[in-house]
């Protein structure tokens, strides 16, 4: 009870976020949630009457374990209350839709062919009636389409058809990104053409919004007026705005490399920078204005904080971020000290009533991770070295805190994204300067880009600021060893780690053997499954045919080496639909043998694979193969192989067009013959040991 006393915001976050982790895995657990809610406070108001009135320590304990779970049943009833999909007049429990009418509810997200943006159901037309219907659809519009009807957020729109459920991962260990937009409410998505839908008119949800949009398109398109350079404007649109449509493959992959990936999304680094920079410029207002004064600082540093976010397009670290400064900015400005965990912990709650699905945001999850890193463990870490001189002791302070919240992302972001950066220590002392010294400029630009030489004087200095960082980023990912990439952790090795950094930190704070014990218990367990893993993986020998729709994509794993039959399969298709498969069976080095080219006949593992893709491709008589491989729309017509190959089972490769797959399975089943569609039912794999 004495560790927790100071941390009761700390106490009421944890307990409500394990509701709603609760309610995410066991979503039909609790029928009615917020009964048990109204139970738990019912109890609790019950047995704080009787402490106050006979003191009982067991009492004290009853009523903090009863708070916990009423905010644990808070936290499930919440995230079940936002689970849109239960909706009865969502568009996922509305079937034959003909038309539906939407409004454009976010930004247009700028891409290489098209725009997107979330358009938000608000009827449809099926049964032969409108009808009043919820949903959210991620809608792709050509460029032509956006230009022509000048789409904007608070666009009204007529579609036809329905839109299409988004698809589930359809290859091994691929990134799910059905579930990524199921967490944002998102289960639809939806193609428009050239010109297949209507404008009904414009009518804007949120004014304030609607006018923040536009300011930050304005911005936008002042600072690509005013900044020379594709990859320089990019840098800057990604870090003042968070636009991050310019940002090109090899750009993303130097600043992961580097380890600087964080200053091109908007995150807690830029909103600190823009706190510090708001409340230097006006802190004047603090001391020679009194209480107007002080009542005026807020105003201003608030209001620019929130106008930031939004124009920053409100992702979840900014959210964290702007509502963690603000109650600093409170606190301060009411001369009350404020408790950093519990305005982080308050921070988390306040933001997690907002939206409890913000809780599995990566994003989100990184922000707090990283200031709880910065907080908990760089004082400890500034502790290990103490210089004479005041400017390597601040150095050395400053490179104690990019370490401290690398300690505490590192297991997340090998979690999720497979890679360390070796030079992250480098590359931040050049590049979290250089991105306070391009959001300050960026300030100023915003005040006075009205004005045409300020607009392009600051726009030259935003270039060349960016062009340096971008040749040092570049450098830095060219050293060899710059990452450790194609790492693969579990959740629970995740936590292992985790449980190794903090345990680690409280046994050098506090000085305990047990923490020591506990650190190298955990360390041997992380080890322990980590060699299983090696060993199953190494053990496994596996063949995927992998769907890439339009490609053929054949791969064998065994022993860390992977062997490929494959047809020109651009790069960027390869590492999204293959790499994952081949970082979780541990598997970097292409073996080059006889395996890989396009010859008709494979043998693996004692299986034999007949290929055709071509059309003229001669196939002889009296063949026996196990598997049966189509692809390129070479055959259109089963009943002539039938005759002449003799197979177990025949595989639709995803090279063939929809239609002739569709063709293809529609004979198969005709002719009762064992098949798997890679486009329609995805990768087909065969495993053995």
């Amino acid at each position: 009870m004495f560790f927790w006393n100071p941390f009761p915001f700390l106490r009421i976050s944890l307990a409500t976020a394990g509701g709603i982790l609760l309610a995410y895995h066991y979503p039909d657990l609790i029928a009615h949630a917020h009964w048990f809610c109204l139970g738990f406070a019912l109890l609790f108001a019950l047995v704080l009457f009787w402490s106050n009135t006979k003191a009982s320590k067991f009492a004290q304990y009853l009523s903090g374990f009863l708070l916990i779970l009423f905010f644990a049943s808070f936290g499930y009833a919440l995230l079940i209350q936002h689970d849109e999909s239960r909706n009865a007049d969502h568009i996922l429990n509305i079937h034959e839709i003909e038309y539906w009418h939407g409004k454009v509810e976010g930004w247009l997200e700028e891409r290489e062919n098209t725009y997107r943006a979330e358009v938000f159901v608000e009827s449809v037309f099926a049964d032969g009636q409108w009808k009043k219907a919820s949903g959210r659809v991620l809608t792709y519009f050509s460029k032509p389409t956006v230009d022509t009807l000048n789409l904007q957020y608070g666009t009204e729109l007529l579609f036809a058809n329905t839109p299409r459920p988004v698809d589930p991962p359809m290859n091994p260990n691929e990134f799910d990104y059905q579930s990524y937009l199921a967490d944002q409410q998102i289960f639809h998505q939806h193609f428009v053409g050239s010109n297949p839908l209507e404008v009904i008119g414009q009518n804007p949800s949120n004014p304030l919004l609607q006018r923040a949009y536009k300011l930050r398109s304005f911005y936008q398109d002042k600072l690509s007026e005013n900044i020379a350079g594709e990859q320089e404007k990019s840098i800057v649109l990604a870090l003042l705005l968070g636009i991050k449509g310019g940002l090109d493959h090899d750009l993303k992959e130097a600043f992961s490399a580097a380890g600087a990936m964080h200053i091109l999304a908007v995150s807690g680094l830029h909103v600190g920078i823009i706190f510090l920079v708001l409340s230097s410029m006006f802190s004047f207002l603090k001391t020679r204005g009194g209480k107007k004064g002080i009542f005026l600082f807020l105003l201003i540093n608030l209001s620019a904080l929130w106008l930031y976010a939004l124009l920053a397009g409100a992702s979840p670290s900014v959210l964290r971020a702007s509502t963690m400064f603000s109650m600093i900015l409170l606190t301060q400005s009411f001369s009350r000290k404020s408790n950093i965990y519990n305005s982080l912990a308050l921070a988390a709650f306040v933001l997690l009533i907002y939206d409890p699905y913000l809780l599995f945001s990566v994003g989100f999850q990184l922000s707090f991770l990283a200031v709880f890193g910065i907080v908990f463990i760089q004082p400890k870490l500034s502790r290990l070295l103490v210089f004479d001189s005041w400017l390597m002791q601040k150095g050395w302070e400053l490179t104690a805190v990019s370490v401290a919240a690398q300690l505490a992302t590192f297991p997340l972001g090998l979690l999720y994204f497979h890679r360390f950066p070796n030079f992250f220590l480098i590359s931040n002392l050049v590049v979290i300067p250089g991105a306070f010294a391009v959001l300050f400029v960026g300030v100023f630009f915003f005040l006075t880009s009205w004005l045409p030489f300020m607009a392009s004087l600051l726009g030259t200095v935003l270039y060349w600021l960016v062009a340096v960082i971008n040749k040092f980023v570049f450098i830095i990912e060219a050293l060899p060893f710059s990452s450790f990439a194609g790492v693969w952790i579990s959740p629970s090795q995740a936590l292992l780690l985790y449980a190794i950094v903090v345990c680690s930190a409280l046994a050098y704070g506090l000085g305990e053997r047990f923490w020591l014990r506990t650190t190298f218990i955990a360390s041997l367990i992380f080890l322990t499954t980590s060699y299983m893993i090696v060993q199953n993986a190494y053990q496994k020998k596996q063949l995927t045919f992998y769907r890439i729709p339009g490609f053929s994509h054949l791969e064998a794993h065994q022993a860390g080496v992977f062997t490929s039959r494959s047809a020109n399969v651009p790069a960027d298709k390869i590492g999204y639909h293959v790499q994952p498969s081949r970082i979780r069976n541990l598997v970097n080095q292409a073996e080059e043998s006889a395996f890989i080219g396009q010859d008709p006949f494979l043998i693996w593992e004692g299986k034999s694979f007949l290929f055709i893709e071509n059309e003229d491709q001669k196939t002889g008589d009296s063949l026996q193969v196990n598997y049966l491989v189509l692809g390129n729309d070479a055959v259109d017509k089963l009943a002539s192989l039938v005759a002449t190959i003799n197979f177990d089972y025949l595989i639709i490769d995803s090279s063939n067009s929809w239609y002739r797959a569709n063709q293809l399975m529609r004979e198969a089943e005709t002719l009762e013959i064992q098949f798997h569609s890679i486009l329609h039912q995805g990768a087909f794999t065969i495993t053995t040991n």
